[in-house]
């Protein structure tokens, strides 16, 4: 199997229908992920919209990712066919189908997003290691304690915290990530999805 069948069997499977979480963005806006946002990246795949690109080209430190630029994911072969590989997959096509529903919101609120779904398939998947990844490790634990499909403020709050200071987003998060101010609202990026 492929990787464009290996994720279109992970964005098809009972673990990412399950998948059902809202909170509040940091601009005040509702953020809501639910199956349809899923339906979406498999039209947008099975329509040939989303491409996959070459593992040479993620950074450092990083195992996957999902650029808007060219409509392609991005995985990095030594992740391949695990369930922390499938959770990956569902926390990048958080950010596809931001991108694909031309959907403008912060960064932050973005990788929130990403990190929320991501330990959400591993709960759905009865994963009980522990997680390699403070982030993903955080993003399952607002899942745990959620109420009513809303996801703990302390845990939100806590990730938010965690992603912001992980260099790995700084050029995503902020205008200018060598500010002093690193925090100040003018200095917050938004993502803005392109469509497809």
């Amino acid at each position: 199997m492929g990787l464009k069948e290996h994720i279109l069997q992970v964005l098809k499977s009972n673990e990412t229908r399950r998948i059902n979480f809202s909170f509040m963005g940091d601009d005040g806006r509702t953020i809501q992920i639910d199956y349809t946002a899923f339906q979406k990246v498999i039209t947008a795949i099975e329509g040939g919209k989303i491409t996959f690109g070459d593992a040479a080209t993620l950074p450092s430190g990083s195992d996957g990712g999902y650029t808007s630029d060219g409509n392609s994911f991005t995985i990095r072969p030594a992740m391949t066919w695990s369930r922390l590989f499938n959770a990956l997959i569902v926390h990048e096509s958080v950010h596809a189908y931001f991108d694909i529903t031309s959907m403008r919101l912060l960064g932050i609120d973005s990788e929130a997003a990403g990190y929320i779904a991501q330990g959400y398939y591993l709960h759905n998947s009865g994963f009980t290691r522990d997680i390699p990844d403070d982030l993903v490790s955080v993003g399952r634990r607002c899942i745990n304690t959620r109420a009513t499909g809303h996801i703990n403020s302390d845990d939100l709050t806590r990730l938010r915290s965690n992603i912001e200071n992980d260099s790995r987003y700084a050029s995503i998060l902020f205008r200018n990530p060598a500010s002093s101010d690193l925090f100040n609202a003018s200095n917050r990026k938004y993502f803005q999805g392109n469509g497809v």
